[in-house]
């Protein structure tokens, strides 16, 4: 009685069930390895960004190092010569003076 409903009910429509069937076995597998490929390239990708980071912030620490001895050196040269002008007005005989002496206009000119 089960295969005489089988015949009837469903032999019309077997073929459209088995191609259902099939197509989505042929896309499930294609997700399958389209996924495995898919995370073979990013992780890819992935890897090469760390790569390309990580010698961007290698090049910038140094650009950086060399920007602070810049820096500093200058820093240097300023306190040197801001000390060499202090010392300069400190032996001024013209010092007490209430206008500014041509050692004085050039100290600070010096300054600028």
């Amino acid at each position: 009685m089960l295969s005489k409903l089988f015949l009837v009910v469903l032999k019309p429509i077997l073929p459209y069930l088995i191609g259902i069937v099939i197509l989505f076995a042929v896309f499930t597998y294609g997700s399958w390895t389209g996924a495995a490929k898919r995370d073979q390239y990013y992780t890819l990708l992935m890897e090469v960004e760390r790569e390309r980071i990580a010698e961007i912030n290698i090049r910038t620490r140094e650009a950086a190092r060399i920007r602070e001895m810049v820096l500093e050196t200058q820093l240097e040269q300023l306190e040197n010569q801001i000390a060499r002008i202090t010392n300069e007005a400190t032996q001024d005989p013209n010092a007490s003076r209430p206008a500014f002496g041509t050692d004085s206009l050039r100290r600070l000119d010096q300054l600028r």
